[in-house]
């Protein structure tokens, strides 16, 4: 069980090349960050605080950080349903011919064993050239290319 566990482990930093240090040092470095920003929203205050007075500073930064969060939440929406755009037209087009379903293929054979084959093939037909033809109208109104994200 141990050499499957390390295994995975070995799989999974190979393809993402993480590891407890790099983990450790990126949330040493996002605290930095986040307190660099901090005393940077700090400064800006007191300087606006001497040139339009301490209500309209908080005022200021307050609708200045509103703002920002707005634009944000625009932008994830709209990159949200891009997204699942995508990934329906993806399925979309995965999705396999519907003759080649084994079930299909297993009725198919019992009918061609019971009847005719004068009477089997024109049945065979229809749903042939009906699948053929849903198949190319589906594709074609399809994008041929996916827009950058």
């Amino acid at each position: 069980m141990d050499g499957w566990r390390r295994y995975l482990e070995l799989r999974i930093k190979a393809k993402t090349g993480l590891s407890s240090g790099i983990l450790v040092w990126a949330i040493v470095g996002f605290l930095c960050a986040a307190l660099a920003f901090v005393f940077i929203i700090f400064v800006a205050y007191l300087a606006l605080t001497e040139q339009i007075g301490p209500i309209m500073a908080a005022l200021l930064l307050a609708a200045t950080f509103f703002v920002a969060a707005v634009i944000a939440l625009v932008a994830c929406m709209t990159l949200r349903h891009r997204i699942q755009e995508r990934a329906e037209l993806a399925l979309v087009a995965r999705r396999p011919a519907p003759w080649l379903d084994p079930k299909l293929l297993g009725v198919a054979v019992q009918m061609s064993r019971r009847m005719d084959w004068r009477v089997l093939v024109p049945l065979l037909a229809i749903p042939l050239v009906a699948g053929l033809g849903l198949h190319w109208f589906g594709n074609h109104r399809l994008p041929k290319e996916m827009p950058p994200a």
